[in-house]
């Protein structure tokens, strides 16, 4: 699971921040037919450090929204996506996942690369959504619309031809598992955060996602050891009948180190 970023910008500031007098900032120009940004004249260096920061992760749709949020300006009124938990503000959700994996969506190789002491190996990842939107709700912000969507990144996934075996693919299907359960737990965190300005909402996410993606690693290396890489049946069983559990009742492989 990769380290998360946000969406790249979905403007291209002509004119960078710049500070006026120490206490005043350009707001974010723009060419008036390709966004609804053009404004005149300054803001205070928050508030367009804020402005631009919410357009760049709502998207040039949304600046409407940005202008209400963030200036508080209620001739603007919100568009028809809403800023108040309405329609399809569902919040962050994981697809892709739960799913059988198969032998095909791995490199069939002649021999393991050098330094490898396994027959196989698979590595997954979180795409991120194009757009992320944001909700204000009760006076705070929090995520909308989020689709994670896990996938296995197949040039980085092999296996030894001579080598598929139903009981080495139990056991890359638990990595993938493992990563799924961790990606679940991830945006149910999401779906929890709240935040006072767009800044600390972005602050929260990227936290979030390294500490799940590290927690996800521990958690992949932890079920390598014990298992032998599948050579230990019954360590293998025992983790098989864990993950089972915790995809069957909704639960957890266990608590976020701190």
């Amino acid at each position: 699971m990769p380290g998360y970023r946000f969406p790249g910008s979905m403007c291209q500031i002509r004119n960078p921040i710049s500070i006026d007098d120490g206490t005043m900032a350009r707001t974010c120009m723009h060419d008036p037919r390709t966004t609804g940004l053009m404004r005149g004249g300054t803001l205070p260096y928050y508030q367009a450090v804020e402005l631009i920061k919410c357009v760049q992760i709502m998207g040039q749709n949304n600046v409407s929204d940005c202008y209400q949020m963030v200036l508080g300006e209620t001739n603007r009124p919100l568009n028809s996506k809403g800023l108040r938990g309405q329609g399809s503000t569902h919040g962050p959700r994981l697809k892709g996942w739960p799913r059988t994996i198969t032998w095909q969506e791995f490199r069939a190789i002649s021999t393991r690369p050098s330094g490898e002491n396994e027959d196989a190996q698979i590595e997954t990842t979180v795409v991120q959504p194009n757009r992320v939107s944001i909700v204000q709700e009760q006076g705070r912000l929090r995520l909308g619309n989020y689709e994670g969507t896990l996938q296995i990144v197949r040039n980085n996934s092999w296996v030894v031809a001579t080598h598929k075996t139903e009981k080495l693919l139990e056991h890359e299907q638990g990595h993938f598992d493992i990563t799924g359960l961790c990606a679940r737990d991830l945006m149910k965190a999401l779906g929890n955060l709240r935040a006072d300005t767009a800044k600390e909402l972005q602050q929260e996410v990227t936290r979030l996602y390294e500490a799940y993606d590290a927690w996800g690693d521990k958690l992949s290396e932890q079920y390598d050891e014990e298992t032998n890489r599948s050579r230990n049946e019954a360590a293998q069983r025992g983790w098989n009948a864990r993950i089972r559990t915790a995809i069957q009742q909704g639960t957890s492989l266990g608590t976020l180190p701190p």
